[in-house]
C-alpha cells in the first residue's frame, strides 16, 4: 500500500539511496514478468510463490533496522 515515493524512501539507506525512478522502473519490470497490471498482481505472485518467506523476512529486518537506526 505505499507509493513509490513512500518505497524509495523505505528501501534507501545513508551509503545506498534509491530513486523513485528505480523503484518505478523495478515495479514496472515485475508487472511485466507475473504479467499484471497493478502492485496487487505482483504482491499475489509473490505470495503464492516459494519466495514469500524470503521477502518476509527481508523486509522484517529492514522494519527492525528502521526501528533500531538512530535519528
Amino acid at each position: 500500500g505505499k507509493s513509490v515515493k513512500g518505497i524509495s524512501h523505505f528501501l534507501s539507506t545513508e551509503e545506498k539511496p534509491i530513486g523513485t525512478r528505480s523503484v518505478e522502473t523495478h515495479i514496472n519490470n515485475l508487472r511485466r514478468k507475473v504479467s499484471g497490471n497493478s502492485k496487487e498482481s505482483i504482491i499475489e505472485f509473490v505470495e503464492e510463490s516459494n519466495k514469500y518467506q524470503v521477502v518476509r523476512n527481508y523486509y522484517s529486518s529492514l522494519y527492525c533496522k528502521r526501528g533500531l537506526k538512530k535519528p
